[in-house]
């Protein structure tokens, strides 16, 4: 776990800035696309992690949860990619937050100081 602090460091250098992303256009009524425009919620959660990461050329620090990777991750109470979609149905809570691999917030520090 020692390659973990490597993580944090700045991924632009020291006074870089990051380049600029175009602006998204959408209408911004709350209004769900139109069913062409849908992205199936796997192929939003791979846009959102191991495709991020390797357009940013940080594929091989970050995106994936494998050993020797980079990992903050989320533990959810359920699979929000088993959510049916349609309105009305309560997305998943936070149990847990981990940084760089290491519990931050939520039930594992709980755990942890009862395993002290």
């Amino acid at each position: 776990m020692g390659a973990l602090g490597a993580c944090r460091q700045p991924v632009w250098g020291p006074g870089a800035t990051p380049p600029s992303l175009p602006a998204c256009a959408h209408a911004g009524d709350g209004e769900l696309p139109v069913p062409a425009e849908q992205v199936p919620a796997e192929e939003a959660l791979m846009g959102h992690t191991a495709r991020a990461a390797d357009a940013a050329q940080l594929g091989h620090l970050v995106g994936r949860l494998t050993r020797g990777r980079c990992a903050d991750f989320v533990v959810l109470t359920a699979n929000p990619l088993q959510l049916r979609g349609g309105g009305g149905e309560r997305l998943p809570a936070v149990v847990s937050t981990y940084v760089d691999g290491t519990c931050a917030w939520g039930a594992c520090r709980a755990a942890a100081a009862a395993s002290a």
